[in-house]
């Protein structure tokens, strides 16, 4: 799920749940992206598709599985808190970002250091050799509470829903995890940073 300040763009994956559905070509998932329909306009399409088609028993669409509606539903949960929440939205490079659910483990980085700086937390970066804390601080723009002492390597694991974009005013890829959701990241190790 793609989103932008105003809400949600559903090009989150058209290709996978039409791939899921049994349909080779994603024409409709083509359209409806180059469309450039936002939030409500691109949902309010997908849901009629959706439906209508099952209803009809067309193309395969009986073939969509609870999971994958239980899975745009929680992600349009998630984006819905995130699009009210300033501070996580202002994180963000132009407001954008992307939600999936992973597919696979991914491992991961988190900068941190301070009183209250713990190695889990929402903020979390694509995995790099321990850079400076000057980097750090630079390329993630973290916030001045945060000394960047430490950095651990974290896994994210498959299921887990994240969203993805960049750090606003930054140079680094940003990951957010959902409060919810931090108790299944696993530490797999910190060091110090110089």
């Amino acid at each position: 799920m793609s989103c932008r300040a105003g809400g949600p763009a559903i090009a989150f994956g058209l290709d996978q749940i039409f791939a899921g559905l049994g349909h080779k070509d994603s024409a409709v998932s083509q359209a409806i992206q180059d469309s450039g329909l936002l939030g409500r306009d691109a949902a309010n399409i997908i849901d009629t598709i959706l439906n209508v088609g099952a209803s009809l028993g067309v193309g395969g669409f009986s073939k969509l599985t609870s999971s994958t509606l239980s899975e745009k539903q929680i992600l349009e949960k998630l984006t819905q808190q995130i699009l009210g929440d300033k501070e996580v939205l202002k994180s963000f490079a132009n407001e954008r970002f992307r939600g999936i659910i992973l597919r696979t483990d991914v491992t991961v980085s988190r900068v941190f250091g301070g009183e209250e700086a713990l190695p889990i937390g929402r903020f979390l970066t694509r995995s790099f050799a321990a850079p400076s804390r000057v980097q750090a601080i630079e390329n993630l723009r973290l916030p001045a509470g945060n000394l960047a002492t430490n950095i651990a390597e974290i896994i994210i694991p498959k299921g887990t829903p994240v969203f993805v974009g960049k750090v606003a005013f930054g140079n680094g890829p940003q990951y957010y995890v959902p409060r919810e959701f931090l108790k299944n990241l696993k530490i797999m190790g910190s060091e110090a940073l110089r």
